[in-house]
């Protein structure tokens, strides 16, 4: 599959500004892939840290489990989570 047809079937189901976001991103994105959700994630405007944007993508047949287990993970987390999850929104 050429590589912006790839794009154009990426949803976001994580993204955060905190300070935390490159540490909990790399939580999720573990989490998902040892799960079987293929995911990626995305460093916008990271030049030094807690600036920018850190967010997950997945493909969109995948959107749904992948919520699914971040909400199970953000529940069961005693971690305060500084984000929100929002409906998946394509890149």
């Amino acid at each position: 599959m050429p590589e912006d047809q790839i794009d154009d079937a990426l949803v976001t189901v994580f993204a955060s500004r905190s300070h935390l976001a490159t540490v909990e991103a790399q939580v999720i994105y573990s989490l998902l892939e040892s799960s079987g959700i293929p995911s990626w994630l995305v460093r916008e405007n990271v030049v030094q840290q807690p600036v920018g944007r850190v967010s997950i993508k997945v493909t969109t047949d995948c959107a749904a489990d992948a919520l699914q287990l971040i909400e199970s993970y953000q529940t069961t987390s005693e971690i305060e989570q500084p984000y929100e999850l929002a409906e998946p929104e394509t890149s």
